[in-house]
């Protein structure tokens, strides 16, 4: 029975530390912080704003370094505003979802990698998709992708955690 009871000790020392790791969650400040660049970062990219793009992925990645998340994790999926509700999926046909989530998907990954010209491929072909579908310009691109990222990346809170813990 002790040996049972010490297995099971330090089974639990061992898989404390994965636990704690998953409940990441912002303080109050870093958070308004971070959703802060976020909204910016959207903008700065609509705009093409590359000094300002680059300051506010800085931003980001400094907050997401101090609690330890993984730089592949989207940012939609960390501010408080960037995985509200999607309104506007609703508006596309399955086809046109499809391939609105297949630019975004492009979209975020050469944003991230700051590649200017598919940088504006990508918006090209999201906002010919958006007025085709009668969505207004202004609306941001994360409204409307079903996914963070096209169903390849966390979207739920849940999900992130999963991701947290396996980075």
């Amino acid at each position: 029975m002790k040996k049972f009871l010490a297995t099971l000790t330090l089974l639990f020392a061992f898989t404390l530390p994965g636990f704690a790791q998953g409940q990441v969650r912002l303080s109050a400040e870093d958070q308004k912080k971070f959703d802060k660049h976020y909204s910016k970062w959207v903008n700065d990219t609509r705009k093409n704003d590359r000094d300002d793009i680059a300051k506010d992925v800085h931003e980001m990645q400094e907050i997401m370094a101090k609690y330890n998340i993984p730089a592949n994790v989207p940012y939609d999926q960390i501010a408080s505003t960037g995985s509200g509700v999607r309104v506007y999926q609703s508006r596309l046909s399955a086809d046109d979802q499809r391939e609105f989530d297949k630019y975004y998907t492009k979209w975020v990954n050469d944003t991230r990698k700051n590649d200017r010209d598919d940088v504006a491929k990508d918006v090209g072909r999201m906002q010919e998709i958006m007025a085709r579908n009668n969505i207004p310009a202004n609306v941001p691109f994360d409204r409307i992708a079903s996914t963070g990222k096209a169903g390849f990346l966390p979207t739920t809170s849940a999900t992130l955690t999963a991701t947290i813990q396996s980075g």
